[in-house]
């Protein structure tokens, strides 16, 4: 397996992000060569693993816009 058809399948078939793909490639070519159930298993762990944000934010984000400004962030 390519590492673009690899690339494709993680992307499209199990749904994450591209850019984490493109990081994690060396890993998840070690990976599809120990077999497709070896692969499989260890992205549900990378799944179950993903982290999530802690704070749901709502409302008030405008009053950090000078603050992002003078740090050039914005």
């Amino acid at each position: 397996m390519t590492t673009a058809t690899l690339e494709k399948k993680l992307v499209e078939y199990h749904g994450l992000n591209p850019l984490f793909v493109r990081a994690r490639m060396e890993e998840f070519v070690k990976w599809a060569k120990m077999g497709d159930e070896i692969l499989d298993q260890r992205i549900r762990q990378e799944i179950s693993n993903k982290p999530k944000p802690f704070v749901k934010w709502v409302g008030g984000k405008r009053q950090l816009l000078k603050q992002f400004k003078d740090l050039d962030l914005y």
